[in-house]
């Protein structure tokens, strides 16, 4: 038949030591042998040191004996007895069943090896974004023990990587921050979601402001902790707060001078005015003759002296310094809504003496803004405003009946400086310490603003 026979066995310990010994490239093995280990013992042991083309022989069907040998996954079967024919298809068969095996165990092993050098250099490439990044970038087990770390947090804290691996919060914070770490930990954890928000943290350069970004650590479908990055943004809040001072000192000064422009205008050029009028009025009286001159200038101071007026008040309302904030807001409603043919419903609550000054101006000028833009914009037939207080919380809202408007855009076209509408009630009530809120439906728009007047009473 072509093959070279290496040697015959009589037991199964026999033909374990002489495969270890030659290396043949075929093993016939008889099922049964005399000894401690039968062929299929000895077999299973040949297959499992040196995966060598295994053929079992045997007199014997029964199933038990068959079970037995599939087990040890040989590549054929001969039962006894058998020809030359059929012993050289059955080792043939053997032969191409291992040849098939090794290609197919070639192959899974080379995609074994590439799949290993894509996961290193994954991980290679995950560890360098980690590690390269400014942010602060974490994660830390069920039990709150840090997993990961990366060089960002070792500046954070000044400490080094195997101070904190393995360390819950309250061995690397003070005891209250940790604590509420450890409670944001748990939200995100019982939730299984994920979300942003600022937090101050204690660092070795002090006390930071971070934007952090936390949620639930998912792997193969389960909660297995948390993960977190956290931005650096104290010097952008650094920088908002010196804005938002010089804003507020800019707005302090406008408010100044509005209220000195109109006190010039309703004291001194008022008053000169309406002395001229009076005047030519008795210059008109006195004289016999035709006085149509006379007449047509006292008409023009008086017509003069309204639109001085009116500038006086939407500069500064005096109503505003001198009844307070109630009284201002009623009588602008009144004038403006009467010249647009406005029907306006005016509700407000007994406020706690006399508003502090910011509060008082940032409400004004909100419904000043807001009461334009629906005259402009709104098309509404009529406007609702209430103002309301409770608890220690005054609140100002606008409803009107109009076409309402996009929200979204208007705020993106104020960002491109394209509108200006919502930006100085926003940015007013902001000074104030205040928020306001815009609701568009399809019955009309809403404008609120909501102060919480420090030191008042409930």
């Amino acid at each position: 038949m072509g093959y070279t026979i290496a040697g015959t066995v009589a037991t199964g310990r026999a033909a374990v030591e002489a495969v270890t010994r030659q290396r043949p490239d075929l093993v016939l093995m008889d099922i049964l042998l005399p000894g401690e280990l039968d062929g299929i013992e000895a077999a299973g042991i040949i297959l499992d040191r040196h995966h060598v083309p295994l053929l079992y022989l045997t007199a014997y069907a029964d199933d038990a004996l068959f079970d037995r040998a599939r087990i040890t996954a040989p590549h054929a079967y001969l039962l006894k007895p058998y020809n030359d024919r059929e012993l050289q298809l059955a080792i043939e068969l053997a032969l191409q069943r291992h040849a098939q095996d090794l290609q197919v165990a070639k192959e899974t092993a080379a995609a074994a090896e590439q799949q290993d050098r894509r996961i290193e250099e994954l991980a290679a490439l995950l560890t360098a974004l980690i590690e390269g990044s400014t942010d602060c970038i974490f994660a830390k087990d069920l039990e709150g023990r840090y997993m990961l770390c990366n060089r960002a947090i070792e500046d954070l804290l000044g400490k080094r990587r195997d101070e904190m691996l393995g360390h819950r919060d309250e061995d690397l914070f003070p005891r209250q921050m940790a604590a509420h770490f450890r409670a944001d930990d748990a939200r995100f954890i019982a939730s299984a979601t994920t979300g942003s928000y600022e937090e101050q943290v204690l660092g070795s350069a002090g006390l930071r402001t971070f934007l952090t970004t936390k949620g639930a650590l998912m792997i193969d479908g389960e909660v297995r902790g948390v993960f977190g990055i956290a931005r650096d943004i104290s010097e952008r809040k650094e920088v908002e707060l010196r804005l938002q001072t010089l804003s507020a000192r800019l707005i302090n000064v406008q408010e100044a001078e509005r209220r000195r422009l109109a006190h010039d205008l309703h004291d001194d050029i008022g008053q000169n005015l309406t002395m001229i009028k009076i005047m030519l009025q008795g210059i008109a009286r006195l004289s016999a003759g035709d006085m149509a001159v006379v007449r047509e200038s006292g008409e023009l101071a008086d017509r003069t002296l309204q639109r001085v007026r009116a500038l006086s008040v939407a500069l500064r309302p005096p109503q505003l310094d001198d009844l307070g904030l109630v009284p201002a807001l009623r009588a602008h409603l009144d004038s403006t809504c009467r010249q647009a043919g406005l029907e306006v419903s005016f509700a407000a609550d007994e406020l706690p003496g006399m508003l502090p000054d910011m509060t008082a101006i940032a409400c004004f000028r909100i419904a000043q803004e807001a009461l334009t833009n629906v005259i402009r914009h709104a098309g509404a037939r009529s406007i609702k405003v209430e103002v309301r207080y409770a608890n220690g919380v005054l609140k100002l809202c606008l409803r009107d009946d109009g076409c309402g408007f996009d929200v979204a855009a208007a705020l993106t076209a104020a960002a491109r400086g394209k509108s200006l509408g919502l930006l100085p009630m926003q940015e007013g009530g902001m000074r104030a310490g205040g928020r306001l809120e815009v609701v568009v439906r399809a019955t009309g728009s809403e404008v609120c603003a909501t102060f919480l007047l420090s030191g008042a009473s409930p």
